[in-house]
């Protein structure tokens, strides 16, 4: 037994070799000086000593006045004290450039991407462990990151949870929400059942509670924002939303058109959600002709809501009777960029909350994005147009929307709801 736990002398290196362990290769960026020795990918150790670089303790080729050393995606670049850059090519050192270029803004890079190069030409990547590395060092006591982002001069970081934080030079600081400012993430729409339009005096069957879910789970500190659309034939109706995350709904107003048809629109957010799996259900009692859209709203601060308005009329462009005018919502600089985000009704010029010659688009101009029809309409044999769409916005400065709520930005005059994220 003692002689199985001895190792000979002739044996001693290959018993020492069994318990050794290989160095662990530097992450992708780092350089010296920030970090006093550099290992490869083939375990070598690479330094700068008096100048001079060294693998493994001996020269590298013939170099000299070295004063930084760094390694990109397998490559070693070294700098002297002239400002001179030199590649090594595996057999001698090649004038080059500085390999480091400044990266767009907007860049974003997770486990596996390119690195960021920030404008002090700091090398940034994410590493697999959840860690952000720069110039090849661990940033600070980060952890648990998915996502690093060059945004406007300053590196970022999203963890799993969400969190954002911004690096100040030496350490992190938390900031409220993605600084990209607010985005549409998903949405998902729902139409009661309808006629053809081939039989007129038919009446599309009554429903009660409405419900769509979302394709993916929703993230946590999300908003999400509910509009919805009935034509009030049996009444005007008390509209409210539940969801199945037990989400907190605000009721951000609600317009209702006069009679014969009594057209009503109400739309909701919920801030801060809880996220993961969702349903969202409309709760208001049985009629037709009812559509709805919820939304989910990433990027948004803690108190997302800028503001929001609405507009009804009775089937007419012009100002006439049964009118519910919107209110201006007015953006300064401090909630910018917003994400405006909209449900607009085409039914001008027709009869029913459901007929009229409709809009087959988002006049051209106007900076709208159409996402998504509710309904649609065929008017006499021409194309079908949409008649309910979702339409959003993205707001980079300081405006007054008092006037984005009419024909001439949006599809139409007869049903608008708006709302603004920031």
């Amino acid at each position: 037994m003692k002689k199985l736990l001895t190792c000979s002398a002739f044996a001693l290196s290959a018993c020492w070799g069994l318990s050794a362990l290989a160095a662990t290769p530097s992450v992708d960026g780092s350089n010296i000086p920030a970090a006093s020795s550099i290992i490869d990918e083939q375990s070598n150790t690479w330094t700068i000593v008096s100048g001079v670089v060294h693998k493994n303790g001996a020269p590298v080729g013939n170099n000299y006045n070295g004063s930084f050393l760094i390694e990109l995606d397998g490559m070693f670049y070294d700098r002297n004290t002239s400002g001179n850059w030199y590649t090594w090519t595996g057999s001698t050192w090649s004038s080059t450039s500085d390999p480091r270029i400044v990266s767009a803004n907007g860049a974003s890079s997770g486990v596996g991407s390119d690195e960021i190069v920030d404008s002090a030409s700091h090398v940034w990547r994410l590493g697999a462990t959840g860690y952000a590395y720069r110039d090849g060092i661990r940033a600070a006591g980060n952890y648990n990151i998915v996502l690093i982002l060059y945004h406007s001069n300053v590196i970022y970081v999203e963890n799993t949870s969400s969190d954002w934080y911004s690096w100040n030079g030496s350490g992190w600081s938390e900031v409220a929400g993605d600084p990209r400012g607010p985005s549409l993430v998903q949405h998902s729409t729902y139409t009661s059942p309808t006629c053809p339009a081939s039989n007129p005096g038919c009446v599309p069957p009554y429903v009660v509670n409405t419900s769509v879910t979302f394709t993916k789970s929703t993230t946590k500190g999300n908003a999400i924002w509910v509009a919805a659309t009935v034509s009030d034939y049996a009444n005007v109706h008390t509209i409210s939303v539940t969801d199945s995350q037990n989400n907190t709904y605000r009721l951000l107003n609600q317009a209702n058109d006069a009679q014969p048809g009594s057209q009503s629109v109400a739309h909701f957010y919920a801030e801060n959600i809880k996220g993961g799996a969702d349903m969202v259900t409309v709760n208001w009692s049985s009629d037709n002709y009812k559509g709805v859209v919820a939304a989910e709203i990433a990027g948004v601060t803690a108190t997302p809501l800028v503001g929001n308005n609405s507009a009804i009329q009775d089937g007419k462009i012009a100002s006439a009777s049964n009118n519910v005018n919107s209110n201006a919502v007015s953006i300064n600089s401090s909630h910018t960029p917003a994400l405006l985000v909209a449900l607009t009704m085409g039914t001008n010029g027709g009869a029913s909350d459901i007929g009229g010659s409709g809009h087959c688009a988002v006049p051209a101009g106007t900076g709208f994005t159409q996402v998504a029809q509710i309904w649609s309409f065929s008017p006499g044999g021409q194309a079908v147009c949409n008649l309910a769409t979702l339409e959003t916005k993205l707001i980079t400065g300081s405006t007054n929307l008092a006037g984005a709520f009419t024909t001439s930005h949006l599809s139409d005059s007869y049903v608008t709801l708006s709302a603004v994220f920031h």
